[in-house]
């Protein structure tokens, strides 16, 4: 643990950072990975005086781009270590762990941001975000056909895949459509590449608070994504994310 930076009934807003976390194993990790990645880069520039030409040399490339791709992952991982709320809220059931220089079990519960707004969470392939914008408009369908949909508006797109699948409900293990596996410790990790996308109900709509399953509709520029959205998207309608 480095740094909490807020305590239990604070108001949050969008994106504000809760927790800075560390991982020195993660740090070395890195470390290792840069100092492996300056060897490669200086054995193929002594090789050929530009690394586009050193292509004879595929066991050499091919070991570059894999510390490369290794490189991204970690440093991916490490901003996972910054915690921000994923929207505007209140901070509740702040874990006792939460204490500078602490370690943290991994998958802690460490809080809770509970929203006064009803917030739909969808997951998006990566060939859809570009067509994705903050602000776009939509409408949540639940399941079942009994609730009429509820139109929501999008406040957050998350860049960086999702590697674990934490909303249960929307995986294949529990009559989800989002194809998962489990690891060994019985995380869901998604079988293809999906993105995170809150939205946020419309104040003059009255819900329980109560979570419910869906599909999501989205408005959105260019071709149609909103059918597409519509057919192959899962959302989830709640009111609270645990970190």
């Amino acid at each position: 643990m480095q740094r909490v930076l807020v305590k239990e009934g604070d108001s949050v807003q969008a994106e504000q950072i809760l927790i800075e976390l560390s991982s020195p194993d993660l740090d070395f990790k890195i470390a290792s990975a840069e100092r492996h990645l300056a060897e490669l880069k200086e054995q193929l520039a002594s090789q050929s005086l530009e690394i586009a030409l050193a292509q004879h040399n595929p066991m050499d490339m091919g070991a570059l781009q894999s510390t490369l791709a290794e490189l991204s992952g970690l440093r991916d991982a490490q901003k996972k270590l910054t915690l921000r709320a994923s929207f505007a809220g209140r901070i509740r059931d702040l874990s006792d762990a939460l204490q500078q220089g602490e370690w943290i079990a991994k998958d802690e519960a460490l809080g809770i941001v509970e929203s006064p707004h009803t917030t739909v969470v969808a997951y998006a392939e990566e060939a859809d975000l570009n067509r994705l914008q903050l602000g776009a408009t939509g409408k949540f369908y639940p399941e079942g056909g009994d609730l009429a949909p509820v139109p929501a508006h999008v406040i957050t797109i998350d860049h960086v895949g999702t590697r674990q699948l934490t909303i249960p409900e929307l995986s294949s293990n529990h009559g989800g459509e989002i194809a998962v596996r489990e690891d060994e410790q019985h995380h869901l990790i998604p079988e293809q590449g999906i993105y995170r996308v809150l939205l946020q109900v419309d104040d003059s709509i009255e819900l329980q608070p109560i979570t419910l399953r869906g599909r999501l509709s989205l408005a959105t520029p260019a071709e149609s994504l909103a059918g597409r959205l519509l057919r192959s998207t899962l959302a989830v309608l709640i009111r609270e994310s645990s970190w």
